[in-house]
């Protein structure tokens, strides 16, 4: 079932163009268990936990290295033999003899056993953005490394309703929402899998439209709404928790996930402001735990809202007006959108229709929003200038108020802030 099909039809329903915008769908199968040789030493008995990392490198490890600098964390990580640790990489033109993983253009399988990588698997060239690719290495995962839950990392560029990727060795093109919604989709049918945790290393991930795909194969997605500095997670920390309670709930998981991920930030920003580095912004990040299973609720929540706003907006032009003025005001993600090159137009979904209800804009729906949005959040890390987010966000089209009603009006640091310098961040797809 297509994201933008039911997503758009309740959110077109507000005139604010609340409208997600995925498309695409899978191209094939990358046929990646053909070949894979034998592993001689996987656990018959299944481990306490599986964690797959889908490692697509892009520029983000030809040009920072940035992949490699993760994989060292990992390989840092305490080691438990009842926690498997496995990774695909690829997507991204480097070789390099010296590191870790010596080349990227082709797709490789690993295992993390005890500090040291051992790879399983050459697949040759394969488009990670194929959800085809990705299926295989979870079907193949799961096979080879069974376990009592599993865990799922997207490691890359991200742009909420645009999904994830690209890889740098067949093009622009990325993996939409429906595209990965469709390789988990058939993951499952293939394997029975289903995730504890599904986590995005990515920039704009912890996004409705993606919540809502993810809903029927894991219970909780691990995911910031901002942009993500280049460095990412710290997987030291997140694996030696794992490694040190192999049974970890969710929940704790995700907590670990989004405490150390804003302790590094913050410990890398001082660094930085140390030696009179270019430094990230680190007031502004955002990270969330949500529940999968109160997605449901929160569709239902924001449909009665849409439907609401979209009679109150139709009552004169000083309502649509009224609307248009907080929605410019909202909290907004994914860089400057003053530019329509750099628009996601993506907001904070909690605080809008907090502003809603203050402002008395359909004030019932948007208090029942903003509480299903609140009870979604098992767990929130944001910043010291993001204590107002919900840490949920969805589409909204600001650039079209702001042509409208806006366009002699300055915009403010708070409602647009593109929070990193050039080439720090996970920077969002834009294709």
């Amino acid at each position: 079932m297509r994201i933008n099909k039911l997503w758009s039809g309740l959110l077109a329903l507000a005139a604010a163009a609340l409208i997600a915008a995925c498309g695409g769908s899978g191209s094939g199968n990358a046929n990646g268990s053909d070949g894979t040789p034998a592993v001689q030493d996987a656990k018959v008995t299944p481990a306490a936990a599986t964690v797959m990392v889908y490692l697509l490198g892009t520029d983000l490890e030809s040009n920072a290295s940035a992949g490699t600098a993760n994989l060292k964390q990992m390989l840092a990580a305490k080691y438990s033999s009842d926690v498997n640790v496995v990774v695909t990489t690829g997507g991204a033109n480097k070789a390099k003899t010296d590191d870790p993983v010596t080349d990227w253009r082709t797709v490789r399988r690993y295992s993390l056993r005890a500090g040291k990588l051992i790879q399983l698997a050459d697949l040759g060239k394969h488009n990670m953005v194929d959800p085809g690719t990705l299926e295989d290495f979870i079907v193949w995962a799961k096979t080879t490394f069974p376990a009592q839950k599993y865990h799922l990392v997207f490691w890359d560029h991200g742009g909420a309703y645009k999904g994830f990727g690209p890889d740098e060795m067949f093009g622009p093109q990325t993996m939409s929402v429906p595209q990965i919604q469709s390789a988990l989709k058939q993951a499952k049918t293939r394997s029975g899998i289903r995730f504890e945790t599904i986590g995005f290393d990515a920039c704009l991930m912890a996004h409705a439209e993606v919540a809502y795909a993810l809903m029927p194969y894991a219970n909780y997605l691990a995911a910031s709404k901002e942009l993500e500095p280049g460095s990412g997670w710290d997987y030291t920390a997140v694996l030696s928790a794992l490694a040190q309670q192999p049974s970890i709930t969710s929940r704790e998981l995700g907590r670990v996930i989004a405490d150390s991920y804003v302790a590094l930030q913050k410990k890398e920003a001082e660094a930085n402001q140390a030696r009179g580095a270019v430094s990230n912004d680190v007031g502004f990040l955002t990270f969330s735990v949500i529940d999968l299973s109160r997605i449901g609720e929160l569709r239902d929540a924001l449909k009665s809202f849409a439907v609401a706003l979209s009679g109150f907006v139709r009552q004169s032009t000083d309502d649509w007006v009224k609307v248009a003025v907080q929605r410019a005001l909202n909290a907004a993600y994914g860089g400057d959108t003053a530019m329509p090159s750099g628009a996601f137009d993506v907001t904070d979904l909690g605080s809008l229709a907090d502003r809603f209800a203050t402002e008395g804009i359909v004030t019932e729906q948007s208090r029942e929003l903003s509480a299903a949005v609140r009870q979604a959040v098992t767990y929130r890390a944001n910043g010291t200038q993001a204590s107002y987010s919900s840490v949920i966000s969805i589409y909204s089209s600001a650039s079209t108020f702001r042509r409208a009603t806006f366009r002699r009006r300055p915009m403010t640091a708070t409602t647009r802030r593109s929070i990193f310098p050039p080439n720090t961040s996970r920077s969002c797809v834009t294709s």
